[in-house]
């Protein structure tokens, strides 16, 4: 590609490779001269190799999940930080939407693995988008905007495993201008870096404005009407919606794999666990609205509907490679049903009423009926 560069008379061109094309590893590097680095000896960040092809074959996969369904109902369901960043059984949280890119977005390679990932000029691209992500929530949520407490971490690079992790804790090895470092305190707020996102103009905008203007834009871009918000009748018909509760230790898995949902043997979504963190419960709220579509079972009378969805029902977990992995005993899934009825104006989000449960027993093991 050309680029404009000075040459000390003025402005020329220069050709130059794209830098976000690709990212070549010194051979050093590959070599082993500072350690291991890539089991698979790759001198470059690769997308989508054959028989695949980028950025087709990236795009296809990453059709195949329902991205926009999955952060509007973090946006519309979250009630914490905590549920909208990686907590939350009721929706698919941020965490799952951003693992999902990372497998998607280069047909896994590099860009799957967290200790490799940052080589590969996406992850800038994805990772200021969940940024602005990030931003959003906190103009709808100015009391939420960061997490709240503190837990046990696990081992990082910047503090053992079993330290106390704040809001106030070093996030190594980052530093600001007095050579502190950063933590999640002093990155919180998008007008001490000096930049924004639309809707967020902070300069002339008071809190209250933002929060509808970061509402209205969600709807508009995220919700399943879009563009159409803004001719919303006065009284909204509230839907049915149905969700597949999924949870699972995630010790009790090899990672990174994906957890795969089909109705009728045919696919109705999946989510990616990440190598990171190795341990813990993972949990999620998929929304069925798309695999739906294409069956009669939410024409049948109410009483009957769930049971027919259920029954459909199937979990797997399956590595990378396509092998399908059994009797994981923490696996737990439900079908939840809720009414839920369409924002009234443009600047608000729906409202979710009282959920149904009903069991789930095909897992690749019987699991007993009972309700999460």
């Amino acid at each position: 590609m050309k680029v404009k560069v000075p040459n000390g008379q003025g402005v020329g061109e220069r050709e130059v490779d794209n830098p976000l094309f690709t990212f070549k590893i010194p051979q050093s590097v590959v070599d082993g001269e500072y350690g291991s680095f890539d089991s698979d000896n790759r001198n470059t960040t690769m997308r989508c190799p054959a028989p695949q092809s980028y950025p087709n074959s990236a795009n296809d996969l990453l059709s195949q999940r329902p991205y926009k369904d999955w952060v509007y109902d973090a946006f519309a369901r979250a009630d914490n930080f905590s549920e909208f960043s990686s907590v939350s059984d009721r929706f698919v949280s941020m965490e799952l939407v951003h693992n999902g890119i990372h497998w998607d977005a280069a047909c896994g390679q590099q860009f799957l693995g967290p200790d490799l990932s940052g080589f590969d000029p996406l992850f800038m691209l994805h990772h200021s988008n969940m940024d602005r992500l990030w931003a959003y929530w906190q103009a709808v949520r100015p009391d939420e905007e960061i997490f709240q407490g503190s837990y046990s971490g696990l081992s990082r690079f910047g503090s053992p495993e079993g330290s106390t992790i704040t809001a106030q804790s070093p996030l190594q090895p980052f530093f600001g201008l007095n050579g502190k470092p950063h933590t999640t305190e002093t990155v919180r707020r998008l007008q001490d870096f000096g930049y924004s996102y639309e809707g967020l103009e902070y300069w002339y905008k008071s809190e209250d404005q933002m929060r509808r203007d970061a509402i209205t834009l969600i709807n508009r871009l995220y919700s399943e009407g879009g563009e159409s918000q803004s001719e919303r009748r006065q009284t909204p018909q509230a839907k049915r919606r149905y969700f597949a509760r999924i949870s699972v230790d995630r010790a009790d898995i090899p990672k990174p794999c994906q957890i795969k949902l089909s109705l009728n043997d045919k696919p109705a979504g999946s989510f990616v666990v990440f190598g990171q963190p190795a341990k813990g419960m993972l949990s999620a709220g998929m929304p069925l609205d798309k695999a739906l579509r294409n069956t009669n079972m939410t024409t049948l009378p109410v009483e009957h509907a769930a049971d027919a969805i259920a029954t459909s029902m199937k979990v797997q977990i399956v590595k990378p490679d396509g092998t399908v992995v059994s009797n994981v005993t923490s696996l737990k899934v439900s079908l939840e049903d809720v009414e839920v009825t369409p924002p009234r104006t443009p600047d608000s989000f729906p409202t979710f009423g009282l959920s149904n449960f009903f069991p789930v027993a095909n897992l690749l093991r019987q699991l007993a009926h009972h309700h999460l």
